[in-house]
């Protein structure tokens, strides 16, 4: 994998394009610039009951997401990722560990309001919907194991017996090309050498400009069809298979 920037010098006007689209805002290090949720003092998100379960703040240009565990204590995570740019914005928490976390609630920019997404798209009793449960850190709620594989590039297991998301490690957050385009380093590697590109296979990549519908899909349902592969192939790899596609 060679990372989106190594795409920018022969592509620029795509890479431009790409970046202000929401594939390319999907998933970044926190930034104050990026927050589109109302952070302000005395935010509060409630459950069923009206009882308070979840606290926003801000302190020095930094967002805060606090919630009450079952016992009724408060814990306070830093917001490190925000997930989504537009309509609706998810965010994580980085713990000591390396596991990503993604906060039950997010906000929505539609009904301007912090909202649980996970009680609206899960079935009833999801364990992940209660918001007070979110300090037990599942695996339901964990980013690299259950979003990573859409959702990151080069994504790919660093423990043979992972234990948690902290064995994971991926190359860039977000959508970026190579999720769609695959592994870009020899691609890359035989365009900086001035290699003339004769046939498909010159090219490295996969490409769609002589790709059949069928084809095009599939690669798109990677992903779109909710169907991302979760288990390792043979170099750990999460994303394309290790003999290319």
């Amino acid at each position: 994998y060679a990372g989106s920037e190594a795409c920018q010098p022969c592509h620029s006007l795509i890479y431009a394009s790409w970046r202000k689209t929401g594939m390319g805002r999907m998933f970044r290090p926190y930034r104050a610039e990026n927050i589109i949720g109302d952070f302000r003092a005395g935010g509060v998100f409630g459950d069923e009951t009206g009882a308070a379960v979840a606290r926003m703040s801000v302190q020095h240009d930094q967002c805060y997401i606090a919630i009450r565990d079952a016992a009724g204590t408060w814990k306070t995570y830093p917001v490190d990722y925000t997930i989504g740019s537009k309509w609706q914005q998810a965010y994580a928490t980085r713990l000591p560990g390396g596991d990503i976390q993604v906060f039950p609630i997010q906000y929505s920019a539609i009904q301007k309001k912090w909202i649980n997404y996970w009680k609206i798209i899960d079935p009833p009793s999801s364990p992940r919907a209660g918001v007070s449960d979110f300090p037990n850190f599942t695996a339901a709620t964990n980013y690299q194991t259950n979003c990573a594989p859409c959702h990151a590039s080069h994504l790919r297991l660093v423990k043979t017996n992972p234990s948690g998301g902290g064995d994971y490690a991926f190359h860039e957050g977000g959508i970026n090309c190579e999720m769609c385009h695959g592994p870009g380093q020899d691609h890359v590697a035989a365009m900086a050498s001035g290699k003339t590109i004769r046939t498909k296979a010159d090219i490295h990549l996969t490409s769609f400009s002589d790709m059949d519908a069928r084809d095009s899909v599939a690669v798109c349902a990677q992903c779109h069809a909710q169907s991302a592969v979760r288990q390792p192939g043979p170099l750990g790899e999460m994303n394309y298979p290790s003999p290319g596609v």
